[in-house]
């Protein structure tokens, strides 16, 4: 999680969920937008998935022993 700003504030710019140096998904959020945008990794292409308004955080959850992700 990246952060701009003091830490003591919410003051998230990027998140990223990677496995093995490879980006699964990208969440960008855009304070002056107030936009989040949700990139995936298709075919070893970054692609836009949505974008989304407000703040949107990442979510990692584990199944029988899979590292899983949602939003």
């Amino acid at each position: 999680m990246k952060y701009k700003g003091k830490k003591n504030k919410l003051n998230v710019d990027e998140q990223n969920f990677v496995i093995w140096g490879e980006v699964k998904i990208r969440i960008r959020y855009d304070r002056k937008k107030d936009q989040s945008t949700i990139m995936t990794k298709e075919s070893g292409k970054e692609r836009i998935k949505e974008v989304k308004n407000g703040l949107i955080l990442l979510q990692l959850t584990t199944n029988q022993g899979n590292l899983e992700y949602s939003y």
